[in-house]
Protein backbone atom coordinates (compact mmCIF):
# COMPACT_ATOMS: atom_id res chain seq x y z
CA UNK A 1 0.00 0.00 0.00
CA UNK A 2 1.24 3.20 -0.90
CA UNK A 3 0.54 6.61 0.17
CA UNK A 4 1.24 10.20 -1.16
CA UNK A 5 0.03 13.21 -0.64
CA UNK A 6 -1.04 15.89 -3.91
CA UNK A 7 -2.28 19.22 -4.08
CA UNK A 8 -1.32 22.59 -1.89
CA UNK A 9 0.33 20.28 1.10
CA UNK A 10 1.05 22.09 4.35
CA UNK A 11 0.15 25.51 4.57
CA UNK A 12 -1.08 25.58 8.31
CA UNK A 13 -1.05 22.95 11.21
CA UNK A 14 -4.76 22.25 10.37
CA UNK A 15 -3.51 21.14 6.77
CA UNK A 16 -3.15 17.42 7.21
CA UNK A 17 -4.33 14.17 6.24
CA UNK A 18 -4.70 11.02 7.58
CA UNK A 19 -5.45 7.61 6.38
CA UNK A 20 -6.20 4.81 8.80
CA UNK A 21 -6.31 0.87 8.48
CA UNK A 22 -9.18 -1.06 7.62
CA UNK A 23 -9.05 -3.64 10.04
CA UNK A 24 -7.80 -2.98 13.90
CA UNK A 25 -3.86 -3.64 14.73
CA UNK A 26 -2.18 -6.62 13.90
CA UNK A 27 0.93 -7.35 16.02
CA UNK A 28 3.22 -5.36 14.05
CA UNK A 29 3.01 -2.37 11.13
CA UNK A 30 5.53 -0.81 9.23
CA UNK A 31 6.13 1.88 6.85
CA UNK A 32 9.08 2.93 4.33
CA UNK A 33 9.42 6.40 4.08
CA UNK A 34 9.71 6.56 -0.16
CA UNK A 35 10.10 10.17 0.01
CA UNK A 36 9.90 12.47 3.16
CA UNK A 37 10.76 16.17 1.82
CA UNK A 38 10.22 18.07 5.20
CA UNK A 39 9.40 15.18 7.53
CA UNK A 40 6.25 16.24 8.48
CA UNK A 41 4.57 13.05 8.72
CA UNK A 42 3.40 10.92 11.35
CA UNK A 43 2.96 7.43 12.25
CA UNK A 44 0.90 5.45 15.01
CA UNK A 45 -2.41 4.00 15.52
CA UNK A 46 -5.99 5.88 16.17
CA UNK A 47 -9.72 5.17 17.15
CA UNK A 48 -11.93 4.61 14.80
CA UNK A 49 -13.99 7.38 15.42
CA UNK A 50 -10.88 9.79 15.08
CA UNK A 51 -10.71 13.15 12.86
CA UNK A 52 -8.71 11.92 9.38
CA UNK A 53 -7.90 15.44 8.95
CA UNK A 54 -5.32 15.63 11.93
CA UNK A 55 -1.60 14.19 11.62
CA UNK A 56 -1.81 10.88 14.25
CA UNK A 57 -1.56 12.10 17.92
CA UNK A 58 -3.11 15.24 17.76
CA UNK A 59 -6.58 13.98 19.19
CA UNK A 60 -8.28 11.79 21.86
CA UNK A 61 -7.94 7.64 21.20
CA UNK A 62 -4.51 9.00 18.64
CA UNK A 63 -0.61 8.18 19.36
CA UNK A 64 1.45 9.01 16.86
CA UNK A 65 5.22 9.09 16.33
CA UNK A 66 6.45 11.99 14.05
CA UNK A 67 9.55 12.56 11.60
CA UNK A 68 9.92 16.15 11.47
CA UNK A 69 11.14 16.33 15.39
CA UNK A 70 10.73 12.80 16.50
CA UNK A 71 8.20 13.73 19.18
CA UNK A 72 5.60 11.47 20.46
CA UNK A 73 1.79 12.69 20.31
CA UNK A 74 -0.91 11.29 22.73
CA UNK A 75 -4.36 13.31 22.65
CA UNK A 76 -2.92 16.51 22.23
CA UNK A 77 -0.84 19.04 19.56
CA UNK A 78 2.13 19.02 21.53
CA UNK A 79 4.46 16.37 21.92
CA UNK A 80 6.94 15.11 24.00
CA UNK A 81 10.85 14.27 22.77
CA UNK A 82 11.02 10.42 21.85
CA UNK A 83 12.76 9.79 19.48
CA UNK A 84 14.90 10.64 16.37
CA UNK A 85 13.45 13.03 13.13
CA UNK A 86 12.54 10.25 10.45
CA UNK A 87 12.90 11.22 6.57
CA UNK A 88 13.28 9.73 2.93
CA UNK A 89 14.86 6.03 3.21
CA UNK A 90 13.95 5.28 6.72
CA UNK A 91 11.61 2.40 8.09
CA UNK A 92 9.53 2.96 10.88
CA UNK A 93 7.68 0.42 12.70
CA UNK A 94 4.91 0.65 15.00
CA UNK A 95 4.31 -1.97 18.01
CA UNK A 96 1.46 -2.61 20.27
CA UNK A 97 1.31 -4.60 23.15
CA UNK A 98 -2.22 -5.05 23.92
CA UNK A 99 -1.66 -7.36 27.20
CA UNK A 100 0.12 -4.24 28.40
CA UNK A 101 -0.98 -1.50 26.99
CA UNK A 102 1.89 0.05 25.54
CA UNK A 103 2.93 1.21 21.97
CA UNK A 104 6.64 1.32 20.67
CA UNK A 105 8.20 2.36 17.44
CA UNK A 106 11.40 1.59 15.89
CA UNK A 107 13.63 2.87 13.25
CA UNK A 108 15.75 0.79 10.22
CA UNK A 109 15.01 -1.77 12.55
CA UNK A 110 16.04 -0.80 16.40
CA UNK A 111 13.75 -0.15 18.76
CA UNK A 112 13.07 3.18 19.92
CA UNK A 113 11.65 2.09 23.71
CA UNK A 114 8.27 2.55 24.77
CA UNK A 115 6.49 5.38 24.10
CA UNK A 116 3.66 5.29 26.02
CA UNK A 117 2.32 2.84 29.11
CA UNK A 118 -1.42 4.28 28.80
CA UNK A 119 -2.75 3.13 25.87
CA UNK A 120 -6.87 3.68 25.71
CA UNK A 121 -9.50 1.50 23.73
CA UNK A 122 -7.04 -0.93 22.67
CA UNK A 123 -9.80 -3.16 21.12
CA UNK A 124 -10.53 -0.24 18.84
CA UNK A 125 -6.78 0.47 17.80
CA UNK A 126 -6.02 0.91 13.97
CA UNK A 127 -2.56 1.88 12.03
CA UNK A 128 -2.76 4.98 10.93
CA UNK A 129 -0.19 7.19 8.66
CA UNK A 130 -0.45 10.81 8.47
CA UNK A 131 0.99 13.05 6.09
CA UNK A 132 1.26 16.89 5.32
CA UNK A 133 3.51 18.05 3.28
CA UNK A 134 3.06 17.67 -0.86
CA UNK A 135 4.96 15.22 -2.48
CA UNK A 136 5.42 12.72 1.06
CA UNK A 137 4.70 8.82 -0.59
CA UNK A 138 5.32 6.46 2.26
CA UNK A 139 4.67 2.39 1.43
CA UNK A 140 3.02 0.84 3.95
CA UNK A 141 3.89 -2.76 5.35
CA UNK A 142 0.97 -4.66 7.05
CA UNK A 143 3.17 -7.71 6.97
CA UNK A 144 2.89 -8.86 3.03
CA UNK A 145 7.22 -8.20 3.41
CA UNK A 146 9.11 -9.21 6.18
CA UNK A 147 9.66 -6.19 8.76
CA UNK A 148 12.81 -4.78 9.50
CA UNK A 149 12.68 -5.39 13.01
CA UNK A 150 12.36 -8.56 14.95
CA UNK A 151 9.50 -8.76 16.64
CA UNK A 152 9.61 -12.88 18.05
CA UNK A 153 12.07 -12.13 21.07
CA UNK A 154 9.44 -9.25 22.00
CA UNK A 155 6.40 -11.52 21.86
CA UNK A 156 8.80 -14.36 23.69
CA UNK A 157 9.37 -12.07 26.72
CA UNK A 158 6.11 -11.02 27.28
CA UNK A 159 4.94 -15.01 26.53
CA UNK A 160 7.62 -15.15 30.11
CA UNK A 161 6.31 -12.44 31.81
CA UNK A 162 3.44 -13.51 31.74
CA UNK A 163 3.85 -17.25 32.54
CA UNK A 164 6.28 -16.42 35.67
CA UNK A 165 3.08 -13.86 36.94
CA UNK A 166 0.69 -17.06 36.79
CA UNK A 167 4.00 -19.44 38.51
CA UNK A 168 4.10 -16.80 41.20
CA UNK A 169 0.32 -16.55 41.89
CA UNK A 170 0.30 -20.36 42.07
CA UNK A 171 3.22 -20.25 44.93
CA UNK A 172 0.98 -18.05 46.73
CA UNK A 173 -1.77 -20.29 46.62
CA UNK A 174 0.72 -23.25 47.49
CA UNK A 175 1.60 -21.14 50.57
CA UNK A 176 -1.41 -19.94 52.06
CA UNK A 177 -3.07 -23.74 51.11
CA UNK A 178 -0.08 -25.67 52.04
CA UNK A 179 -0.90 -27.96 48.47
CA UNK A 180 -0.45 -26.98 44.74
CA UNK A 181 -3.03 -27.37 42.55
Amino acid sequence: LVLAILGNGKQQQKDAASTRADYPIPPQCGITIVRGLKGCMGVGVCGKSVNLNRLPGWDRYSYGYHGDDGNFFSFSGNGVSYGPKFTTGDVIGCGVNLVNKTIFFTKNGVHLGIASRELEHIDDLYPTIGLQTTGEVVDANFGQRPFRFDIRPEMELQCFAQAGIVVDGLRRLQQVNGFFL
